[in-house]
């Protein structure tokens, strides 16, 4: 996958038709960075240029999920030899451990007194991913955190939820265990992801008015997310399907039952939903429940979701995320193991030892 990063609010706008940064796989490249801050102003000691021009660096790469301990080679360009000396003492401030390969030349840049650019890798986990990590690699799960370095990425909701509808659902469980909902809740139907943010209604009554205001107000893309509490009353069926459907909502996931199952799986290509089971005892029009039980947090299926969450799902489950659980190096590990998968399904079926392609905890 290739990724071009663009808008980085630190960096002065680009005058040219490129991106920031480019990130291919897990590596970074950078464009080159120009002492000039977000407002284009550029200081006039060299020092402190060098100083923004490497902070400049910094901010785009962990605009894309890097930052300058991930660096592998510099490039640096300056324009008069006497400032090499003021050049090096300042780069040691940034990179007084890392010490990354660099090239430095003087050259003729405009009125540009430097430029520099790099390539880094994305951050990653602290383990490293075998292939079928997870279901037959055994590496089992680990936190968020340990995935990338999520809080570093800046990612914003919309960059996160198009990085998520690039892997499958299933494959965050080899590197992520909070935010997944108990398997008690399962698609009504079957067909593709779908990636979405959250709108929360808590139903501590069976008030169908309280479910027609959410839908009313839903957003197009939005995942509505119900609780029912008992799980005994279906608030979804035909008519709240089919509103759903003309809100151009993502999904639907209930915590309770559902009904009108043949409507639901005719509306199953454009509308997932996802609940319990089914049911004939509904919600009623008690009007009892007032907008409090909009956007607060509700547990579904022991995940406590939050309005704003970004809801994955799928025909195996459903996954509720903070944007800032996800990164860019998640997401490389994420399309890594989907990558590798094809090519471990044929290795177990021509292998004789079973051994050599599963993680098994021997020591070999």
């Amino acid at each position: 996958m290739i990724e071009r990063i663009t808008g980085i609010p630190e960096l002065p706008t680009p005058i040219g038709p490129y991106s920031q940064a480019v990130v291919a796989g897990d590596v970074v490249y950078t464009t080159g960075q120009v002492p000039s801050d977000a407002s284009g102003v550029t200081p006039t000691d060299f020092a402190d240029q060098v100083r923004q021009c490497l902070t400049n660096l910094r901010a785009t790469l962990r605009a894309a999920g890097s930052d300058l301990d991930r660096v592998v080679k510099v490039n640096a360009y300056l324009t008069d030899p006497a400032q090499r000396d003021t050049f090096n003492r300042v780069y040691e401030q940034f990179f007084s451990e890392s010490k990354p390969a660099r090239t430095t030349v003087c050259v003729g840049i405009w009125d540009i007194p430097l430029e520099v650019e790099c390539v880094a890798r994305v951050k990653q986990p602290s383990y490293e991913v075998p292939v079928g990590a997870g279901e037959a690699g055994g590496v089992g799960s680990a936190d968020a955190t340990e995935a990338g370095s999520p809080s570093e990425a800046g990612l914003s909701t919309a960059e996160a939820i198009r990085l998520l509808q690039t892997v499958d659902a299933s494959t965050l469980g080899h590197f992520l265990d909070t935010g997944f909902c108990s398997p008690a809740i399962f698609r009504v139907g079957s067909g593709d992801q779908v990636v979405g943010t959250a709108r929360t209604v808590d139903l501590s009554e069976p008030d169908a008015i309280a479910v027609n205001r959410a839908l009313v107000a839903a957003q197009p893309g939005e995942v509505l997310v119900l609780r029912v509490k008992g799980g005994l009353h279906a608030p979804i069926g035909a008519v709240t399907a089919a509103t759903a459907v003309k809100q151009r909502l993502a999904a639907i996931v209930v915590d309770g039952p559902v009904t009108d199952r043949s409507n639901l799986l005719a509306l199953a290509s454009r509308l997932p939903v996802f609940a319990t089971g089914f049911s004939c005892r509904t919600t009623k029009r008690l009007g009892s429940l007032s907008d409090d039980c909009h956007g607060g947090a509700v547990e579904i299926g022991g995940a406590v979701i939050h309005q704003g969450d970004i809801i994955v799902c799928n025909d195996n489950g459903v996954v509720a995320l903070k944007p800032e659980q996800i990164s860019r190096g998640l997401i490389a590990h994420a399309q890594q193991s989907d990558e590798r998968e094809p090519e471990l399904l044929e290795r177990i079926s021509s292998c004789d030892n079973l051994r050599t392609v599963l993680a098994t905890g021997d020591k070999r």
